[in-house]
Order: structure tokens, then C-alpha cells, then sequence
């Protein structure tokens, strides 16, 4: 990032480069979330983030100059509430509201459920899953190392141990709760999974576009583990549309952060 800085306004001027691929030539959005969470964290004067509400309006083009405005809207004691607004060629592409918290005290509670953990190495790389069922992988493949639980897919659901490389976790928690952000935006596979679209004998007859509205996320723990554990599970569906949610787990089955997520499904004609 580089660009103007004032007390309460920033304004940036990045490219996303190929290596974050998700729809040929587009950035994936879970990266270009991690960038609207990262731009606020430079701005905030608090010390992590809480929660995270994201609109996707278009998809940002790779390569392309954005134009990152992060705004303070509060800036309290202990908490700050922040906004950032992505355009690119002069059009809107995201809007992010961050807000965030310094370290407390408080109650203490543990997760009502915890996912049943296997190792990682135990499980087929996503790549290899998806060449078999005659998908091509995106070159984010390329950069994020990914383990498919396919006993989970059987059944309906979407899961998978995933990590940027061996040992990379963030002391920073603005980029570190990022690393999460990447993998709490893929609600949509289990969509269209439990429809009996995605790994099953119908997976070429999908009769949807489909897109991400929003995502929604709340920040539980500040550092987690370089193996990284998503769990998605479809909430409700009608009228086009779904709506899912996402955990991630660290390696110890440590709960770092929640997600919901709407998911807009249009009809494909011709």
C-alpha cells in the first residue's frame, strides 16, 4: 500500500497482482477483503479487528490500479469503527465497514461444537480432487496449499485444511484475521454441493450464476496456527437466495472466526 495519509482518512492506490486469481482476470474476493481489512488496520488506532461487513458490488480486475478511501468514522477509547471504499476505473467495486477493539478482559467461553480434526496429510489436495472431477484450478491454487475432506462433501457440506505455506502466521492481527477473511469467503461450494451441483455426477449441468452479496465476520482469537481449518454448512435457500456459514478452526480446534454469507443465484438462459 502507498498513498496520502491524514488523521482520519487514508487513501491508497494498489494493484492486486495475478497471483490472487479467482475468476480469470478478476481478484479473488476473499483477497480483496483481506485489503479492505488490512487498509483499515493501518488507520486504526485500536489494536485488532472485531467484526468485518463487506459489500461486493464488481469484481476488481487484476493488474488494474484501485482506489482504497478509508475513512474514520468513530475513533473511541477502547474501539473504532472504520470504512473503506474500493473503486476501480472510477467505478465502486467493494465497501467494507471494520470495526475494531483493543485488548480486554471479559468472559470466557468455549465453542458449543467442535469439528472431529484429522490430519491434514491424511486428506487429497484440492487440485488433484478437482482434476478428477474435470474442474480446472484457479492459479490461487497455485499459492494456497489445500486438503479436501471429501467424506464431508459426500455428505453435502464443504470443508478443508488450507495454509499459505508451511509456518506462516502473522503477529500482526490485522494481516493474520486476512489469512482468515481468504477462506470464510468461499461459502458458495457448499451451496452448490448440497444442491448436488458441485462434486457429484451433475456437476457440468449447474443451471445458476451465481455471485457473493455480502459477507459478515466476527473475529474471535487474534493468532491462530499455519493449518487452517473451514467448515462451511448451508443455513436456509429460497427465491434465489442462500445464505451459509463459515468457520475457521486453528489445528488445536481453536474457533478464530465466524461468517455468514448471502449468496445470489440467477437462472443461466440460451
Amino acid at each position: 500500500f502507498g498513498g496520502q495519509i491524514h488523521c482520519s482518512y487514508f487513501q491508497y492506490q494498489p494493484e492486486i497482482g495475478s497471483t490472487w486469481e479467482g475468476q480469470r482476470g478478476k481478484a479473488y474476493g476473499g483477497f480483496a477483503a483481506a485489503a479492505v481489512l488490512r487498509a483499515a488496520g493501518l488507520l486504526s488506532s485500536a489494536s485488532r479487528p472485531a467484526s468485518f461487513a463487506c459489500q461486493f458490488l464488481r469484481p476488481v480486475a487484476l493488474m488494474v490500479p484501485c482506489q482504497f478511501d478509508v475513512v474514520s468514522l468513530r475513533r473511541g477509547r477502547t474501539s473504532d469503527l472504520l470504512s473503506v471504499s474500493v473503486s476501480q476505473s472510477g467505478k465502486p467495486a467493494l465497501h467494507g465497514l471494520v470495526r475494531t477493539v483493543d485488548e480486554s478482559t471479559g468472559p470466557e467461553f468455549q465453542p458449543a461444537r467442535r469439528p472431529t480434526l484429522v490430519d491434514p496429510a491424511s486428506l487429497p489436495r484440492d487440485v488433484d480432487v478437482m482434476r478428477v472431477y474435470g474442474w480446472r484450478p484457479s492459479k490461487l491454487a497455485e499459492h494456497i496449499e489445500c486438503r479436501m475432506d471429501m467424506d464431508i462433501a459426500a455428505a453435502g457440506g464443504h470443508a478443508a485444511w488450507q495454509r499459505l505455506g508451511e509456518g506462516i502466521v502473522y503477529d500482526d492481527p490485522f494481516l493474520e484475521a486476512g489469512r482468515y477473511l481468504m477462506l470464510l469467503d468461499n461459502a458458495a461450494p457448499a451451496i452448490v454441493n448440497q444442491a448436488g451441483y458441485f462434486w457429484g455426477p451433475r456437476r457440468k449441468e449447474l443451471p445458476w450464476g451465481f455471485a457473493n452479496l455480502d459477507l459478515l465476520v466476527h473475529f474471535h482469537v487474534a493468532r491462530g496456527t499455519d493449518w487452517l481449518y473451514m467448515d462451511s454448512e448451508v443455513i436456509t435457500g429460497s427465491g434465489g437466495l442462500s445464505s451459509a456459514q463459515t468457520q475457521v478452526w486453528s489445528d488445536s480446534a481453536e474457533l478464530l472466526a465466524t461468517s455468514i454469507s448471502q449468496i445470489h443465484f440467477i437462472p443461466i438462459t440460451g
